[in-house]
């Protein structure tokens, strides 16, 4: 109070970054190998066109949660990490969502030896959401 009690807050800033046209990006991978590294860290992502204030984003975020936005509870984490034990974290998310177009992307560590399996599962996992949608419980 001593410091800043008079200070008077005024309207918070609109930062109006143009919209991009959305990248016609066509699935592609890209794989740095590493010698004698027993495990791989794999990213999974779309360029997104989503920003905070969209009429969407709310139930875009909602999915996010369900589908991976904790290792712990999400459908992503209970998969790949409780069930099938292919990694201690898994987690997605949308990027600066609230200023620019945000990407979405989730990311992994695994085993080599499991890396077509997780990424089978996280492909499996966003196809149920979207097809089936978050049931009652989550």
């Amino acid at each position: 109070e001593r410091a800043m009690g008079g200070w008077v807050t005024g309207p918070a800033p609109i930062v109006d970054v143009a919209r991009r046209q959305p990248a016609d990006v066509k699935p592609h991978g890209v794989r740095i190998a590493l010698e004698d590294k027993p495990n791989v860290d794999v990213v999974l992502g779309h360029p997104g066109a989503l920003r905070r204030r969209d009429g969407d984003y709310l139930a875009a975020a909602l999915g996010n949660s369900v589908l991976g936005q904790s290792t712990l509870s999400s459908r992503l984490g209970q998969r790949l990490r409780d069930q099938e034990g292919l990694t201690y974290g898994v987690i997605s998310r949308f990027f600066g969502a609230s200023l620019i177009d945000g990407p979405w992307a989730t990311s992994l560590s695994v085993a080599a030896i499991n890396l077509e399996r997780a990424v089978t599962i996280v492909r499996e996992e966003i196809a149920r959401l979207v097809a089936e949608g978050p049931r009652d419980d989550e």
